[in-house]
This record gives C-alpha cells, structure tokens and sequence, in this order.
C-alpha cells in the first residue's frame, strides 16, 4: 500500500534524524496499529483489495517511536523539516494520545508542538483512545470538613508491577494552592500514609506545586504500587487499596 512513496524512516528518538534506510523491525508496533492508521491516510489501492486510503499521492515519512515527549518533539520537528526543504506541505498523524496533564495546552510540550504548525503544515492527535476506561474524574470539593477519596486503579495490559502515573491538577489558575493531596494506602482496615522515606525505598516519586506555564496547582505520583505496598508492611499488594485524599475549601475544583 506503500509502496515507492516512503521517502523517508524515523530512526532516532534522541536527535530526530531520518534515514532511508527501512528498518527490520519494530517492536513496539505489535498490533499493526500504525500500518492500520497509515493505510487509511494514504495507502494505494492493492490488489484483492476494494479500498483504500485518502491521500495516495503523498510522500510518506513512517517513524517508530518511543513516545516520550523530547523524542516525539524532535521526530516531529524533522519532518517539518523534511517537508519545507523540500519545498511541500506536510501533516503529522500522531495515532496516540496522552491521559497526562492539564490539557489546556499550556504545557511545554504542547507549546513545542503548537510552535511547529502553521502555514504549510498541521499535526492530528488521537482523542478518545481510552474512551471506554474510567481514567478522568472531576470533582468539586462539597464542604471544608469532608474529604473527598478518588481510588487508584493500575491498567493492567504491560503491568504486571501494578505501574501508576497519575496527577490532579486545579481548575484555579491564580497560582494559589487549594488543595492537600494525600496518597493513602489501605491494608487489613489499616490506613497508611507513606513518608517521603517509605516512597522513595519503593521507587515512586511525587512532584507537586504551581505549574509555571498555566499557574495551576497539581499533584503527579508515579512508580509501583507493588513496591509501596511493600514499603508500608502490607502482607501484600492484594490485600490493598490505593487513593487520593484531597481536601480544601468548600467549591474546590480539580481533576484527576
């Protein structure tokens, strides 16, 4: 479907360089999404077959990923790159997504991505991947003596640590806090609250404050609930439950 129109591959996530040598192959991709995605952009029609893609007279860059944010940064610079020097337009298709962050576009990376569109070129992003999984939850907080509890629940597809990322940021954007977030852990009707000595051991880091960019409050956890559950003396991970406690004033809004 490809076929004579890839001009150029993906090979470094570190500096963004392209190469025209095609790469053997891809670990990463091991459902054939991107091939999947890719034909319906620009794929030929093939033999045997009764449709095909939108754009089939496009040049083709293909590039694997890690997905970091600086790998996606530079991958996405060099095909701007490729395409202005080359005197053509361009569109990035990025079939991936992120659950991460504020959403607002206020991040540095969402900022970076922004900076290379314009004239000429545009970039399209997944939305809706994780469609069918409870991984947002907005909530306002009702009183000044009542908590409110959001439970923590590891994707378990690649996970078998029970792996987390996750964050809660404010809806202010006043650069004040409003919020206390603690991260509890419960165990055999026993509630623990891990120290920065207990986290660390475990391997699990929390990063909390002002955001420069978009002067909201956050809070980001991330590491293996399986080794905090260790770190606090539970018999094990099974036997635990994991949340964030958020308390404030009455009307504080944020999301997780």
């Amino acid at each position: 479907a490809f076929s004579g129109r890839v001009v150029r591959y993906g090979a470094s996530g570190s500096t963004g360089t392209l190469t025209s040598k095609m790469p053997t192959t891809d670990s990463r991709d091991d459902v054939g999404h991107a091939t999947h995605v890719a034909n319906i952009a620009a794929g030929n029609k093939v033999s045997g077959a009764d449709y095909h893609g939108i754009a089939t007279g496009a040049d083709l860059i293909l590039i694997s990923s890690d997905f970091q944010q600086t790998s996606v940064l530079k991958q996405a610079k060099a095909i701007k790159t490729y395409a202005e020097a080359n005197d053509q337009p361009w569109v990035l298709n990025m079939s991936f997504g992120a659950v991460i962050g504020p959403h607002d576009g206020s991040t540095d990376y969402d900022r970076g991505m922004s900076d290379l569109c314009g004239e000429g070129g545009l970039m399209v992003a997944a939305m809706g991947n994780e469609g069918g999984t409870k991984i947002h939850a907005r909530r306002e907080i009702a009183s000044d003596d009542t908590p409110v509890y959001l439970k923590v629940k590891p994707v378990s597809r690649y996970n078998s640590n029970n792996y987390i990322y996750s964050s809660i940021w404010g809806e202010a954007t006043d650069g004040q806090e409003h919020f206390n977030v603690q991260f509890v852990v419960y165990a055999m009707s026993k509630r623990y609250e891990p120290t920065a000595a207990q986290l660390s051991s475990a391997g699990v880091y929390v990063w909390q404050g002002i955001d420069t960019n978009n002067q909201r409050q956050y809070y980001t956890i991330q590491g293996s609930l399986e080794g905090l559950a260790s770190a606090v003396g539970a018999s094990s991970l099974s036997s635990c439950s994991f949340f964030f406690e958020i308390t404030g004033k009455a009307g504080t809004a944020f999301h997780a």
